[in-house]
């Protein structure tokens, strides 16, 4: 007698077919089912064909954490980061949870140590995630403690790496296959940036930047773009990732009248700017236009609204989970390319 797909409860949807299901269709037990989805050698040609037709004709889908026990491996999905509260590794944590929660596997977010603290800390945190059955593992390597872990799992083939560009990308790849290192274009986002603002007519874009060694391709893009236009390259003004740093940083930008365009590693910055050069009587963007970057939502309500390039961060965790799960996305949840939001906070130069 053919398989049957199993009949829906009454005046409810129908069932999804289970892996008991197919070993009774099958005539065969659990976990010979198991085996002949993992490609296991140990069973009869005849068997695996038997079965396969029923996972056919059942329509059977083996679940995600179903397929890790299988291996022997836990059914949870480890996330390695140095922060949790800056936006860009917020929202990649949150994609990461949305594929992770669509399949019924759990997230565990470990943070690292600081990137003050030396190799043998930092390796020393990673024990329990080198341990036998520990399923796949995301690093967020954008500091020097997530690139120390990146390189202690180099070996680990289920570890995908988040890193800060395509050269980040060569250099990590190693053993770990290429399709296992992502990254977002932050030079891209940085070059489109730049070219708004020297399209308006600044004659040059100052720079507010970023710790050095986690973003590197802002300052880049920035002082690339610039090269290329012919247009001095001020020198740029080191700050953190809050607006009190972007604030500190308006003190030395808000006195010198030259400056007509601002350029910020981040939104948060360019907030901090905006309030600066508020306290100097400074108007924006009548006297100074600023931009930020990653494209927060809230940065729509600032005042005045803030030009700034929205980056797919989200997607980068949604991207990344699908493929340490294995599973595929649905179409249009990839990585969008970074693209310009402008607002009222960016205007033509003066004169």
């Amino acid at each position: 007698m053919p398989p049957t797909r199993p009949s829906p409860a009454p005046g409810g949807p129908a069932r999804r077919a289970a892996i008991g299901d197919v070993a009774r269709a099958a005539g065969v037990s659990v976990t010979t089912v198991s085996r002949v989805l993992n490609d296991a050698p140990d069973v009869g040609a005849a068997t695996r064909e038997r079965v396969k037709r029923v996972i056919a004709d059942l329509g059977f889908v083996p679940s995600t954490a179903a397929r890790w026990l299988s291996r022997g491996q836990s059914s949870v999905l480890t996330v390695l980061t140095t922060d949790v509260a800056l936006y860009g590794y917020t929202q990649i944590v949150a994609g990461v949870h949305e594929v992770a929660e669509a399949h019924s596997i759990a997230v565990d977010v470990r943070l690292l140590p600081s990137d003050t603290a030396d190799e043998v800390t930092t390796r020393n945190r990673l024990r329990g995630v080198l341990a036998p059955g520990i399923g796949p593992v995301i690093v967020v390597d954008y500091g020097p403690a997530a690139h120390v872990a990146a390189a202690s799992l180099a070996d680990k083939p289920d570890v995908v790496a988040l890193v800060r560009s395509k050269e980040a990308a060569q250099a990590a790849t190693g053993p770990r296959p290429p399709d296992r290192v992502m990254w977002l274009d932050e030079y891209t986002g940085m070059t489109l940036a730049t070219r708004h603002l020297l399209a308006l007519g600044h004659r040059t874009v100052h720079h507010v930047a970023v710790p050095h060694g986690y973003a590197d391709e802002r300052s880049s893009g920035w002082r690339e773009t610039l090269l290329q236009a012919g247009s001095p390259v001020p020198e740029p003004i080191s700050a953190g990732w809050d607006a009190a740093s972007g604030y500190r940083a308006a003190s030395v930008l808000g006195t010198d009248p030259t400056v007509t365009a601002v350029l910020c590693g981040n939104d948060d910055l360019a907030l901090g700017v905006m309030k600066g050069l508020a306290y100097l009587g400074r108007t924006v963007p009548g006297d100074v236009s600023v931009m930020g970057f990653d494209g927060r939502p809230e940065t729509e309500f600032y005042a005045p609204a803030l030009s700034t390039v929205a980056m797919d961060w989200r997607g980068l965790g949604r991207q990344a989970a699908a493929r340490a799960l294995e599973v595929e996305l649905p179409d249009g949840d990839g990585v969008r390319a970074p693209y310009l939001v402008p607002r009222a906070s960016t205007a033509a130069a003066q004169g």
